[in-house]
């Protein structure tokens, strides 16, 4: 008795270190996903030369398996020199290790969720004074987040677009670079976000934009793109958000796109518990047979 409570604590220890380390991985790939950088870049950049997209959630969570899978491993019970095991007990305990697998993951992946969803709170609103930024004169200090208006040329001839899609829902978002009047058009250090219309203004405009600056924020497909185009996109640089729920969305996209991960790998491996189940239940009645 002793000894069966002793292998249902060890199980439950494996089963928590397995979930722990789902959720590490899951977290660091998740800040290379919302960063556009590491192994997550080299994947991107490879589907963009393959298929001419790049698909962020099919590539974190492939990710997250195949780390992931090496956790099986913990569940393996070496055999013992001339022991011959069953094998409807190695089938048994191999759909048992491999639905610990499916909760591991699953569980790892709803962490990650959790926390994309809650760094949302930490994010700049438009409350507050609105700070003025004019990008012809020099600056000592970096700019706060929150409500601004930026002065300064628009590059519109140089906006770029991006798609989002969450099988539900669709999103296109533009981005236009604006710098000092006059200024090198290849330093880019701040991007704005500007309306779908047809009728945005062509070429270089001096203009204003009033919206939420936050640091950093620009699709890491789009920094690529500008660094591939020949400009010069170094951190920090700052993005104007047309509106709150605009600084949120992409938090927001990253956060349902892993609750639906999980949401699959819980339903996977609620079937392999059953599956368990079942099979237990077969082997059972065929030794009493």
């Amino acid at each position: 008795m002793k000894s069966r409570s002793r292998s249902r604590r060890r199980q439950a220890f494996k089963a928590g270190g397995l979930i722990f380390w789902a959720a590490l991985v899951s977290v660091f790939l998740l800040w290379q996903v919302t960063t556009y950088r590491g192994v997550i870049a080299l994947a991107g950049e490879w589907q963009f030369n393959a298929f001419g997209h790049y698909y962020p959630t099919l590539t974190f969570v492939t990710l997250v398996v195949l780390l992931v899978l090496p956790g099986l491993l913990l569940f393996r019970r070496p055999r013992e020199p001339g022991s011959r095991e069953l094998l409807p007990a190695a089938t048994l305990r191999s759909a048992r290790s491999f639905a610990r697998l499916l909760f591991g993951i699953a569980g790892g992946l709803g962490l990650a969720g959790a926390i994309a969803f809650l760094t949302i709170l930490t994010l700049p609103d438009d409350k507050g004074p609105v700070q003025t930024i004019s990008l012809a004169t020099p600056s000592l200090s970096l700019p706060k987040e929150g409500a601004t208006t930026i002065v300064g040329d628009a590059l519109f001839d140089r906006t770029a677009a991006i798609d989002e899609d969450l099988f539900v829902t669709r999103r296109s978002t533009r981005f236009t670079p604006i710098v000092a009047h006059g200024g090198d058009q290849r330093d880019l250090s701040y991007f704005v976000e500007v309306p779908l219309a047809n009728d945005v203004a062509k070429g270089t405009v001096q203009t204003s934009f009033t919206g939420i600056l936050k640091k950093g924020g620009l699709p890491g497909e789009l920094i690529r793109l500008y660094r591939y185009s020949g400009a010069r996109v170094e951190e920090p640089y700052f993005v104007l958000f047309a509106s709150p729920a605009a600084v949120r969305w992409p938090h927001i996209h990253v956060a349902l796109q892993l609750f639906l991960a999980t949401a699959i790998f819980l339903g996977l491996g609620l079937w392999q518990k059953r599956r368990v189940k079942r099979l237990a239940d077969l082997f059972a009645k065929q030794e009493q047979g």
